[in-house]
């Protein structure tokens, strides 16, 4: 490839490597355009075995419930890191955390992404081996985001339903969804900075029946009421309890869920949710192993919190 290009080895790697910037642009041309003659492609082995350095990038899911469009996340992170000769790994968390780890450390990876499956210390006992675990600040971050999302919940009832006696619905006895207590949290931030009093957190089963058994005494209390549910499985079947309950909605109880479902804008009346950007997640996650593999600082977050969009309905 160097004497293709004309330049030195060490030029053409880094410019393969993504750092040449520092080139002009006619050197850059003509090493790129060496590639397309000579139809190279990088052995991700080879490099290995030259840098000490592997190439998989292990994505680390859960292995419950995943939130609709997931794998947009996937996508937009492989995208970004197979452009730099890494390839991408997806292995479920089914096992139990020793094992888990024991794997990760026979596998080797040069970096692991943690969609919330590792515990802090588990990170910490793979990143003396050398791998790469983002988010770099564990399970923080995460619940950072999860906290954003609650109180965004709470002030778009607000602005919708007006000041309200406040409930949070999560799944009941659902460990798959694993989001609902920084959610909770989130919401709960947001209403004392409202002046609102604490909201009443509600475990709702995902039945219609069972739904409405929970929360027909909690409803009777003093309506109305305003309901941030953790995800829309769970303000289905809040809506369901209240169609059961013959409970209007949202004159008697606001409602409002998270993901943007299909089956919550075929539901009538059509629910009003939040849809997280989950390509915006997979391209900050990428960025952010990326810098962590060169070891520039990141700063507070590398991506910053994905996008939140809402999504109108009629529920709230």
């Amino acid at each position: 490839m160097a004497r293709a290009s004309g330049f030195s080895r060490s030029t053409v790697n880094e410019i393969l490597n993504g750092r040449g910037d520092r080139f002009p642009e006619a050197t850059r041309a003509r090493v790129l355009k060496a590639v397309d003659d000579l139809s190279y492609a990088p052995s991700p082995a080879a490099r290995g075995l030259r840098t000490g350095q592997g190439s998989t990038v292990v994505v680390l899911v859960p292995a419950g419930t995943l939130p609709p469009a997931f794998q947009d996340s996937i996508v937009e992170l492989q995208a970004v890191v197979s452009a730099r000769g890494f390839h991408v790994l997806v292995q479920f968390g089914v096992a139990d955390m020793d094992t888990i780890v024991s794997d990760l450390r026979k596998l080797a990876p040069v970096a692991i992404v943690n969609y919330n499956v590792l515990a802090p210390d588990a990170a910490a006992q793979l990143r003396q081996t050398g791998a790469v675990v983002v988010p770099d600040s564990g399970a923080s971050e995460v619940d950072e985001f999860d906290a954003y999302v609650g109180a965004t919940l709470v002030r778009a009832l607000v602005e919708r339903a007006g000041r309200r006696r406040l409930l949070f619905a999560r799944p009941d006895g659902a460990p798959d969804y694993s989001s609902g207590m920084g959610r909770f949290r989130g919401a709960s931030r947001a209403a004392q900075e409202l002046g609102l009093s604490h909201p009443e957190l509600v475990e709702i089963p995902l039945e219609p029946g069972a739904a409405a058994e929970v929360l027909e005494p909690v409803l009777e209390k003093r309506p109305p009421v305003a309901i941030a549910c953790q995800v829309d499985v769970v303000a289905l079947a809040v809506l369901a309890a209240c169609r059961q309950l013959k409970v209007s909605v949202p004159e008697q109880a606001a409602i409002i869920g998270v993901d943007a479902t299909p089956e919550g804008q075929l539901w009538f009346p059509r629910l009003t949710t939040l849809r997280i950007d989950q390509a915006d997640v997979g391209r900050g996650l990428g960025a952010n192993l990326l810098g962590a593999i060169d070891r520039v600082e990141p700063g507070p977050s590398a991506a910053g919190f994905p996008q939140l969009r809402l999504v109108e309905g009629d529920t709230a």
